[in-house]
């Protein structure tokens, strides 16, 4: 990373059965622990407050030593983790987190170790609304699990689908080539749409309602799709320009164009964007 770019800001934030924010490493770590796994306003707020002042040239020796201090213990608090990770890169649109596991998350939010039903289902909301705020802050989100963890990547994966991301199941000796892979993708703009004007007869394929909304408020949703009435005039035959077409004479015709916006997200230089059409039953 220092090799990349020197201005490069890099934060860093483990997790055990607490989290803990240790930021570019220059001042000291904060300690997440108890109620606080489970509040996720809280959690916003801590990563929110921690500012990376610092460049990685300037914060690689204290980084360094806090990384290779790590032990490992207790249970996973990932999700709260990643909620920290989001607030705190948040603070600049455009920046990534990468999320490095290898193990479940089974500690405050977003708790994967669970087997009812409907504990599995809230889980999956869960991490789709968190991929949706990260989303809409302008984040992206990359998980890199350990080959033969049991991390449960179809849930995780969403994080990255959803923010453009990059999903990775790698060998431990990989890691420094696969973070470089990663680093390398760089983030053109963020909260990026597309405005799209159809023909009433066609739609875009609604596969993902109930994502957008989890995106979308309420206004944001009326002005998703807006009508608006285009006419056309034919003239029936052609007449000297010192003659003026009667009303009879003239035809007019009016088509209704519908006005549709679709969340593209984050977009990267080799983003390649493609929109699926549809024809309603009712036509």
């Amino acid at each position: 990373m220092r090799k990349q770019t020197k201005k490069m800001t890099v934060g860093l934030v483990t997790f055990s059965n607490e989290v803990t924010v240790v930021g570019d490493g220059v001042n000291d770590p904060e300690f997440i622990a108890g109620d606080k796994l489970n509040n996720m306003e809280q959690l916003k707020e801590i990563g929110s407050k921690h500012k990376l002042d610092k460049t990685i040239k300037e914060s690689l020796k204290p980084l360094t030593e806090k990384l290779w201090s790590l032990v490992e213990k207790g249970q996973t608090a990932l999700g709260p983790a990643l909620v920290v990770s989001i607030a705190l890169a948040a603070q600049k649109s455009g920046s990534q987190v990468i999320l490095c596991t290898d193990g479940l998350a089974n500690i405050g939010l977003g708790n994967l170790d669970v087997t009812r039903e409907e504990d599995v289902e809230t889980a999956e909301q869960w991490y789709a609304q968190v991929a949706h705020w990260a989303l809409e802050k302008g984040v992206v989100v990359n998980v890199i699990s350990i080959t033969d963890s049991q991390c449960k990547l179809e849930n995780l994966g969403k994080l990255c689908d959803i923010t453009q991301g990059a999903v990775e199941r790698i060998n431990p000796i990989q890691l420094a080539s696969n973070f470089k892979g990663i680093l390398e993708k760089k983030v053109l703009a963020t909260k990026v749409q597309a405005t799209m004007l159809l023909h009433p007869v066609l739609r875009f394929k609604k596969d993902d309602e109930e994502e957008n909304r989890l995106v979308l408020g309420e206004q944001q949703k009326a002005e998703k799709e807006k009508s608006t009435l285009t006419t056309i005039s034919e003239e029936q035959s052609e007449k000297p320009t010192s003659e003026k077409s009667t009303p009879n004479e003239e035809k007019s015709s009016q088509i209704e164009i519908t006005k549709q916006i679709q969340d593209v997200g984050n977009v990267f230089q080799d983003s390649r964007i493609y929109f699926e059409y549809v024809i309603p039953k009712s036509f």
